[in-house]
């Protein structure tokens, strides 16, 4: 029911343990691996642990996106999947997610730090991968809006770079922000 896995895995050989990032469900019941990050034994491909770094519950698909929410939950979530691979800078693993959250975690899972960056949202937040020098992370903020005409599913995105769109840096350590540009 959803949960899939956007981008690469991160591989840490000298651990033994491989790490990847989660979307949301797509129908209810929700599970409590959605949006979540995942780290498995390398050798066995055993869970060691996960993080569910947005609210439980959410379940969203592209049918809430049309007129009558054809195959849409009950309930519909945020969309706050992860779209880009974790990064291992040191021994801290920096994840960032649609909700316009980046957050450091470190190699058990817990929360170092969590740093909003953007709005977030079913087209916001962070879509791509971030990059690192080693002590930075710079992570690119989408918060598009889709927007739409009439009945039909017309229109286009509209970006508001005041909103918080652009490019971010933080510090990798601690999650503040050193600089931004729209």
């Amino acid at each position: 029911s959803g949960v899939a896995v956007w981008s690469s895995p991160t591989v840490d050989e000298a651990r033994g343990t491989v790490y990847v990032a989660t979307g949301n469900n797509y129908t209810e019941p929700v599970t409590g691996l959605s949006d979540a990050v995942v780290a498995l034994d390398l050798r066995t491909g055993r869970r060691k642990w996960a993080r569910q770094l947005a609210p439980p519950g959410e379940a969203w698909n592209a049918g809430c996106n049309r007129p009558g929410k054809a195959n849409c939950p009950d309930e519909e979530g945020p969309d706050h999947d992860f779209g880009s691979s974790p990064i291992l800078v040191k021994d801290v693993l920096v994840c960032a997610q649609k909700s316009g959250m980046v957050y450091g975690l470190d190699l058990q899972g817990k929360v170092l730090w969590q740093t909003r960056v953007g709005e977030g949202g079913k087209l916001g937040g962070v879509q791509w991968g971030p990059a690192t020098d080693g002590d930075l992370v710079f992570a690119a903020v989408s918060d598009v809006v889709w927007k739409v005409m009439g009945t039909r599913v017309m229109g286009g995105f509209v970006f508001d770079a005041t909103k918080g769109g652009g490019l971010q840096a933080l510090r990798v350590a601690t999650g503040e922000k050193v600089w931004r540009a729209a």
